[in-house]
């Protein structure tokens, strides 16, 4: 029983072993990941961010990119309608809401 006056009777939480019952079939690989489920027509996707922490974007060249084989679309932030960035905290209703970023520049 956790928090009992008898320290022995916490050992089984703490400062021991615990069984643990999911792995053997992990391990012998007799489980199905998630990684490993192909479905028909689905699409892998890959991102990239900058490798700057702080930079103007001054161009973007996908060309590359688009003309690999098996590549479906390629597609940056510039393609998108991002809107603002929502805020981690609850904003006041006077507040405006943060934009993403200057458009063409980084920040991480």
């Amino acid at each position: 029983m956790i928090g009992s006056p008898d320290p022995s009777a916490n050992k089984a939480h703490f400062g021991g072993s615990l069984r643990r019952v999911e792995d053997p079939h992990l391990l012998r690989g007799d489980t199905t990941f998630v990684a490993n489920v192909k479905l028909d027509g689905a699409l892998a996707v890959h991102y990239v961010t900058s490798i700057e922490a702080h930079a103007m974007i001054t161009a973007i060249d996908t060309a590359a990119a688009a003309s690999a084989p098996g590549v479906v679309d390629v597609v940056t932030a510039a393609d998108l309608d991002l809107g603002p960035t929502p805020p981690a905290w609850l904003p006041r209703r006077d507040e405006p809401p943060l934009p993403r970023h200057r458009p063409g520049s980084i920040r991480w």
